[in-house]
């Protein structure tokens, strides 16, 4: 465990109860954000799926022609 500068390792049983308590959110907060970021990271993952899948379906037929591209996830 890092102590409160982020440097070293600080042993848990010389911790003073408060202490504990402190890291202990900090860690839980810790959980929350690389829990949302993992999720935004999953949801990105999906629509570079999507966005994959779509280009496969364009065929050469379609090649120098112009096609409308939604600018949004609207659609």
């Amino acid at each position: 465990m890092a102590d409160a500068s982020g440097q070293g390792e600080v042993n848990l049983v010389d911790l003073s109860l408060e202490q504990l308590s402190t890291l202990k959110s900090q860690l839980e907060k810790e959980l929350q954000q690389l829990t949302a970021s993992f999720g935004g990271l999953r949801e990105a993952q999906a629509r570079f799926a999507e966005s994959k899948e779509a280009l496969s379906g364009l065929s050469a037929a379609n090649l120098n022609k112009q096609i409308l591209v939604p600018l949004t996830s609207s659609m």
